[in-house]
């Protein structure tokens, strides 16, 4: 015989949370929050890789953002130039 056991309610976390929290924003500290092509253009920004074209999805964006940082080299989070592998 089975025993149902109740399961405790987890919160997930998403994009989707932040702009209902966040409402409709124009403030660019919240952007990356509030939109995964935002995220992904500030990523590429940062580690200084060209920007991928915002006519792919946000999937292929992200895969195309890391391919480039694998093949042409990326700045790391301490400022140095990392180059391709």
């Amino acid at each position: 015989m089975y025993q149902l056991t109740k399961l405790k309610p987890a919160l997930v976390l998403g994009s989707g949370f932040h702009q209902h929290v966040l409402g409709e924003t124009s403030n660019k500290q919240a952007q990356p929050l509030h939109s995964w092509n935002e995220l992904i253009t500030q990523v590429a920004e940062r580690l200084q890789v060209a920007v991928p074209s915002t006519a792919l999805t946000p999937i292929h964006r992200w895969e195309s953002l890391v391919l480039r940082a694998v093949s042409d080299g990326y700045r790391s989070i301490k400022g140095g130039w990392l180059p391709l592998f």
